[in-house]
């Protein structure tokens, strides 16, 4: 079986038989091992999709936090009204660091506004 697909070799040998049209050819006992991980594969993957939702409105709250912080350092100059308008949106939950404290409760508070399209208002028509 010199050309059996392996797993090592399963990638290049799918491309080669997809492009000339031949049959794929599995090594012995790797089909059923395919077969038995594709479902618990998708379990697991359907399992974690709502805690990666959850956590996906967390990295534009965090960028948002740090652009806040920054347009704080650079006052008294101002901003374009659409950006002083986010950065209002997110003080009006997440007040300036003047010193260390917990991030957490304010990165809740903006993936709260990230979640419920408060600033998708704000971006209007291209």
């Amino acid at each position: 079986m010199r050309d059996a697909i392996t797993p090592g070799r399963a990638s290049l040998a799918t491309l080669r038989a997809v492009g000339e049209g031949n049959r794929l050819q599995l090594a012995p006992g790797w089909q059923q091992a395919v077969q038995a991980s594709h479902a618990s594969m998708a379990t697991g993957a359907a399992l974690r999709l709502r805690p990666m939702y959850r956590n996906l409105a967390d990295m534009p709250a965090i960028e948002l936090l740090a652009a806040a912080q920054a347009v704080d350092f650079c006052r008294p100059l101002r901003s374009s009204p659409r950006l002083e308008a986010a950065h209002a949106l997110v003080r009006s939950v997440a007040g300036f660091w003047e010193s260390d404290r917990l991030m957490a409760p304010d990165i809740a508070a903006v993936s709260a506004l990230v979640r419920a399209a408060r600033f998708s208002a704000l971006i209007g028509e291209f």
